[in-house]
């Protein structure tokens, strides 16, 4: 479904459906979802940069998903988390869950 919303502007149904994975990711985490929905996340992660609740919530989904991801599709990760604190800078939840989501990249020698 998110893929449906993807690109048609209804950030308030994306939130929803970006909301409802990352519960459903948080209670089966399986390496095969994440691996299947993790280019999808970022493809969303870029389109909607701009809405800074469902930014957090792709942080949540990425850091969920991190362990199972190839570094290849994590490449430019460090500067969109950087880019999303500072287009958000007052945002202090998406600030905070930002430096999460570095902090696991770093620990997982994704740097």
């Amino acid at each position: 479904a998110l893929s449906l919303y993807l690109d048609r502007g209804e950030e308030s149904t994306v939130y929803q459906l970006v909301r409802l994975l990352h519960h459903i990711l948080t209670l089966h985490a399986a390496p095969s979802a994440a691996t299947l929905v993790a280019p999808l996340v970022l493809a969303c992660q870029a389109t909607y940069d701009a809405h800074w609740k469902i930014q957090i919530e792709l942080c949540c989904i990425l850091r969920l998903a991190l362990p199972h991801l190839p570094p290849s599709l994590l490449r430019d990760q460090k500067a969109r988390l950087r880019r999303l604190q500072t287009l958000h800078p007052t945002q202090s939840t998406l600030v905070r869950e930002c430096n999460y989501t570095l902090q696991a990249l770093l620990d997982t020698n994704y740097t």
